[in-house]
């Protein structure tokens, strides 16, 4: 969902296109205010079963790595964790999914976001 960038304008699939091979074919990635990455998207086909994620290996799941680009100034932008959460409490429709998913107890957090990117 692009509205979890800063600029409201990259997604998670604007990186990862599902339906072109789960990459964006780019030498290099582009993010927020068409700033460009040191580094191209790796395909997400098959990711779950990567013992590392990202290209150097620094996140051990695919929930770790799921939190990463959120923040990172160049890909999507946002000021910290929190202001992602806030974005996704906006949204009546995904109060209601992260209930669903994960419980009446506190169900909209950054853990619970990133498993439901990694699914």
């Amino acid at each position: 969902d692009p509205r979890l960038s800063k600029s409201g304008t990259v997604s998670c699939n604007s990186y990862h296109n599902v339906l072109a091979g789960g990459d964006d074919d780019r030498a290099t990635s582009v993010g927020i205010k068409g700033q460009v990455g040191g580094r191209n998207a790796p395909t997400v086909w098959n990711s779950a079963f990567h013992s590392v994620q990202f290209w150097d290996g620094r996140a051990d799941s695919l929930e770790a790595q799921a939190k990463g680009p959120l923040t990172n100034p160049i890909e999507m932008g946002m000021d910290n964790h929190d202001a992602v959460i806030e974005v996704v409490k906006m949204y009546p429709e995904y109060v209601k999914d992260f209930t669903r998913a994960f419980g009446k107890n506190n169900p909209v957090t950054i853990d619970n976001l990133a498993k439901a990117i990694a699914a």
